[in-house]
């Protein structure tokens, strides 16, 4: 018997301030969606010190997906961005870091708590969102990460 467990991949980089964590979860009608979540490595995960995001599926997901692809073609300006709320909301930001696009900038801030995390992304942070992102989407439409993969980069060409 399969039992599926609580919580899907959880995947955590800790950074000397920071802890960013990219999980595999499910939205409240059972689709496959991204969570990325922020907190200090001083109090981590407590209530008051950690945000979290769950990307809409149809829409954020997608829109991070494309804008992670690797035929992508991202300059120093480029910049994936998502809001919750329009009084004080809650940001998501990933955007590139440098000239060269190899390395990305995570930001998350919440107006009502009043928190702002950020970190950079580097080649293995990057790598791991990536995959979590692609797979998750390829369990949402039912296909495999390489039908996506292609999918994408047909839409990029």
């Amino acid at each position: 018997m399969n039992v599926t467990p609580p919580f899907g991949t959880q995947i955590k980089h800790h950074g000397k301030s920071h802890i960013v964590q990219f999980s595999a979860v499910e939205t409240r009608s059972g689709q496959p969606t991204l969570a990325i979540e922020m907190t200090t490595t001083m109090n981590a995960w407590g209530k008051k010190n950690t945000i979290k995001m769950h990307l809409v599926p149809e829409t954020e997901l997608l829109a991070l997906c494309i804008f992670l692809h690797p035929k992508n073609r991202l300059n120093s300006k480029s910049e994936f961005k998502t809001t919750r709320a329009q009084n004080r909301p809650k940001v998501l930001t990933i955007k590139v870091n440098d000239s060269n696009a190899s390395t990305y900038f995570v930001g998350l801030a919440d107006n009502n708590d009043k928190l702002l995390y950020n970190r950079v992304l580097g080649t293995q942070q990057l790598l791991s969102l990536r995959l979590i992102a692609f797979s998750r989407l390829a369990s949402l439409y039912g296909c495999n990460v390489t039908d996506v993969m292609n999918m994408l980069e047909h839409y990029l060409n």
